[in-house]
């Protein structure tokens, strides 16, 4: 679950650059 929440933040993250952008890569780095 985790991985999959994190690809769809990554692509979400690149279509909509924001406030999300910032949550994204801490998540990445949090849940490998």
């Amino acid at each position: 679950v985790s991985a999959a929440a994190t690809t769809a933040l990554g692509g979400r993250t690149a279509a909509t650059p924001g406030p999300l952008a910032a949550p994204a890569p801490a998540l990445v780095g949090v849940a490998p």
